[in-house]
């Protein structure tokens, strides 16, 4: 399993070809992840498909986050504790 914990130094990048794939790049920390399809010039149903799961991971990541820290700013100007509570 490959961690890389994502802060104020991070860099996410796509760089696009005109005739290869696409690769996706984060940065952080001193890591860097790269991410593209198996061949570098054919694209098939499974890479399309990846594609559109990477997409809806991060579309969960980026609500949860936005979430996350609305709720700690709300509990921040209200003067409550910003500290995870049981449900």
């Amino acid at each position: 399993m490959l961690g890389i914990r994502i802060g104020d130094d991070a860099r996410i990048d796509c760089a696009v070809y005109a005739h290869a794939t696409p690769i996706l790049s984060i940065s952080s920390s001193g890591v860097t992840l790269h991410l593209s399809p198996e061949g570098r010039q054919d694209i098939d149903a499974s890479d399309v498909d990846n594609a559109r799961d990477l997409l809806k991971a991060v579309t969960t990541y980026a609500a949860e986050c936005e979430r996350l820290h609305a709720e700690q700013n709300a509990a921040g100007e209200d003067g409550g504790d910003t500290s995870e509570r049981a449900a």
